[in-house]
């Protein structure tokens, strides 16, 4: 489906769009993440640690998730060809467990748009991210900004 890549990876990419993708009848497969990594191992359920992370601070605690993910190294989020399942669900887990911290760090401009990111990411979680999950409205361009407010607040790179 060719949208941008998600939040928060966090955002954490964290990049999520419709996921499409192998069926969760195929041994082993899940559903693709929407930027269409591959599935490797189980996914890390477990949210990193963010007790050493200021409550407010958004910019901080995104790059914690996604470094622990996997899907950023100093900074740059990983190429898409080099995403997998498996960091995209641990971002969203993760983003999940601490969203009231994240959204404390956020301006009203961009708190918005990330709420709707989050309620896609619950979605997902809600329905063990099956490639059906509905996207809500407005996600694609709620995605983008808030992906773009990290490039220019928290200083990350979406790399190629």
């Amino acid at each position: 489906m060719g949208l941008p890549r998600p939040v928060i990876a966090l955002l954490v990419g964290l990049a999520v769009i419709a996921a499409v993708g192998c069926t969760k009848d195929t041994p082993g497969a899940g559903p693709t993440p929407p930027n269409g990594a591959a599935q490797t191992s189980p996914a890390q359920t477990t949210p990193p640690s963010v007790s050493t992370v200021g409550t407010g601070d958004f910019c901080t605690l995104a790059i914690k998730i996604a470094t622990d993910s996997g899907m950023m190294v100093n900074k740059h989020y990983v190429p898409l060809s080099m995403e997998t399942l498996d960091m995209f669900k641990s971002v969203v887990i993760a983003s999940l467990a601490v969203q009231s911290q994240l959204e404390a760090g956020l301006p009203p401009d961009v708190l918005a748009d990330f709420k709707i990111v989050m309620q896609y990411f619950q979605a997902l979680k809600d329905n063990d991210f099956s490639d059906s999950t509905p996207v809500p409205a407005g996600f694609v361009a709620a995605n983008k900004r808030v992906n773009q407010y990290q490039v220019d607040a928290c200083g990350v790179t979406f790399d190629q």
